[in-house]
């Protein structure tokens, strides 16, 4: 397993993609509000990302949008969209108790993905923040994706604060395929020592970046402009490598 101590001295440019946005319709006939990040190429086939919120972090907010844009820049298209719940209603709306209808969004939003002709079936990569983490392995565990990227991952029980990695991630030990794990090293949901007790035994295709602040990658009390500067550039670190990843993976 791999672990790299991050913050990276790596730049990329930062200009956000051209992006499209989108409906599509789950099963169970709620709405998924998609954005599609691109940069025009003159490639037949590309490789593609789809990016799963956190339970309330939505899909225009900095490590998800961020990630999509240099991915973007990296020659993908991204699909990054907010849970039908979300979108429904911003302020109450909640997820379903085991995570079912969300799995059932990030579904509707690989299937728009597939019926891309553009999208590079063998090469997709699924990510996902908080929650989005949860859905994005039960739906990589089940199906034939390149690749996963776990942000902010959850491996600490925030009421009682006790270990459950191995209950948010079954069977990660057995895992052979390429996982990269982003987070912050003062993350509540998701403590060092936890993290390292339930991914010690993976094989080489683990990765695991550790960045400076918490949950959503910021330090300092929310908002504060005295750390307006330092937060930047750990969101840029993290999605940098983030997205560098990715590239690697699907060796575009």
């Amino acid at each position: 397993m791999k672990f790299i101590l991050g913050a990276l001295a790596m730049t990329m440019m930062t200009t956000q993609a051209p992006a499209t946005e989108m409906v599509v319709k789950t099963p169970r006939g709620t709405d998924v509000h998609v954005t599609i990040d691109e940069i025009q190429g003159a490639e037949a086939k590309k490789p593609t990302l789809v990016i799963a919120p956190g339970q309330g972090y939505n899909k225009n907010l900095p490590l998800i949008q961020d990630l999509g844009a240099k991915a973007a820049q990296l020659g993908f298209l991204v699909y990054r969209f907010d849970w039908s719940y979300y979108s429904a209603d911003p302020k109450h709306g909640q997820p379903s108790d085991d995570l079912s209808a969300e799995a059932e969004d990030m579904k509707a939003v690989i299937e728009l993905a597939n019926s891309n002709p553009s999208v590079d079936q063998g090469k997709i990569i699924l990510a996902g923040k908080s929650i989005g983490t949860l859905v994005a392995y039960k739906l990589f565990r089940q199906n034939s994706f390149a690749g996963l990227i776990l942000m902010t991952p959850i491996c600490t029980d925030p009421d009682s604060g006790k270990a459950i990695g191995n209950e948010s991630y079954p069977d990660f030990s057995k895992n052979t395929k390429p996982i990269s794990l982003i987070l912050g090293n003062a993350d509540p949901l998701c403590k060092l020592p936890m993290l390292y007790d339930f991914t010690k035994d993976t094989n080489g295709n683990t990765t695991i970046n550790v960045f400076a602040g918490g949950h959503s990658l910021t330090m300092g009390p929310f908002g504060d402009p005295a750390y307006a500067k330092i937060n930047a550039q750990n969101l840029d670190a993290a999605t940098t490598a983030a997205s560098v990843w990715a590239e690697v993976i699907v060796g575009h």
